[in-house]
């Protein structure tokens, strides 16, 4: 069976080898994508109809399917009460699947195969052939050279802590530079970032050098680093050596969102973290309630609206607090945890972590036409 394929954020890495891959649409069997709403992926799915080939999403984050709920409106990405172009949509959970189900899509378009990102936890970057592992302050900077070139310095390395064996607090702000995303990003940052036991996963998007970027010293700090390792070694490869400690090295990691590395990236860190603060809701918090780990989510505003009303998306495995208390919620979560039961059941709810492999269960509906058993519930 030849595919036309379209990833994001990793979600068809465990079973894209298994495919025959196909650029040429009309060469290809089937079409899978990420999403029918936007982009390129919006007009291939269209053109798939127009040609009679079937259509298959992967949901490519937790809730990755809101757009398709009929009272809830994103103003961040101007989106609401879609209608589903696609023929089938392979979703992580239950929760997924009954959002889609309540906006009227037919039950046998809908497949609960369970997250990928969460099933394949250990992913393909285990400093193999895919990667360039180089010394960087008794930790690692990992350089992604898969595509045939090695990364450069602004916004492109991958930072991985040097203690690492130690706990931290860890940090993910909401990865779109938006009005909402800069300012609320700030928001946070300013509060925790005194902090001596916190530590920040960035994505591109905040890996620029301006007064508008509220992690500018952590840019700063890593360019100032590459440009005093340079003038040392005469090397444009920034962290061949390991003895450079004039600048000390920034609680930042700076990665590439549409890469898959950033999401193993987020594995590897939140497997060292003690608790984990959330600019916004999302996958994040559902590969935590996987792994273990607490998470906390300020009460701010980004934009989403159910009903017209204000919605936080704060569920029950995570720490809600106002986003005056962040530290103090810190601070009494490290302490006393008592979520660990909410967060299992979210991760089976919202990631599918009881569904078996997703990978069998995705190419069950690739190659014949649905699961075994096609179980919503």
């Amino acid at each position: 069976m030849k595919v036309l394929l379209r990833d994001n954020n990793g979600v068809c890495e465990c079973f894209k080898r298994f495919l025959t891959l196909e650029s040429n649409l009309l060469k290809a069997d089937k079409v899978v994508v990420w999403n029918d709403l936007v982009g390129a992926e919006k007009r291939i799915v269209e053109m798939a109809k127009e040609y009679g080939k079937e259509s298959i999403i992967i949901e490519h984050g937790m809730k990755a399917i809101t757009d398709y709920q009929k009272n809830l409106y994103d103003n961040i990405w101007r989106m609401g009460g879609k209608t589903l172009i696609a023929d089938k949509i392979c979703v992580w959970g239950k929760v997924s699947a009954d959002i889609l189900l309540e906006a009227g899509i037919s039950k046998d378009r809908v497949f609960t195969v369970g997250s990928p990102i969460v099933w394949n936890y250990e992913y393909k970057y285990n400093c193999g052939d895919d990667e360039r592992v180089v010394p960087w302050f008794g930790g690692k900077t990992i350089l992604d050279k898969t595509d045939g070139r090695e990364w450069k310095l602004t916004g492109h390395r991958q930072y991985i802590p040097k203690h690492e064996e130690s706990k931290y607090v860890l940090f993910f702000p909401f990865h779109d530079f938006t009005t909402y995303g800069a300012e609320n990003n700030r928001r946070i940052w300013n509060q925790i970032k005194h902090r001596d036991d916190v530590v920040i996963k960035l994505s591109t998007p905040y890996a620029r050098d301006d007064s508008s970027n509220p992690f500018q010293e952590i840019v700063q700090y890593e360019q100032k680093r590459a440009e005093l390792i340079r003038e040392k070694t005469n090397d444009e490869l920034a962290g061949r050596v390991s003895n450079v400690k004039e600048i000390p090295p920034p609680k930042g990691f700076i990665a590439d969102i549409r890469k898959p590395m950033s999401v193993a990236l987020n594995k590897r860190l939140l497997a060292k973290a003690s608790v984990a603060v959330m600019g916004a809701p999302g996958t994040t918090n559902g590969i935590a309630w996987a792994i273990g780990v607490p998470t906390i989510v300020p009460k701010i505003d980004w934009g989403w609206r159910i009903d017209g009303k204000q919605a936080y998306d704060i569920h029950e495995a995570d720490y809600g607090c106002e986003k005056e208390e962040i530290n103090e919620t810190i601070d009494r979560v490290l302490k006393k945890d008592d979520k660990k039961k909410q967060r299992e059941k979210s991760a089976i709810e919202f990631m599918g972590t009881d569904k078996g492999s997703p990978r069998d269960n995705i190419l069950s509906v690739l190659n014949n036409g649905g699961l075994s058993k096609n179980d919503h519930n």
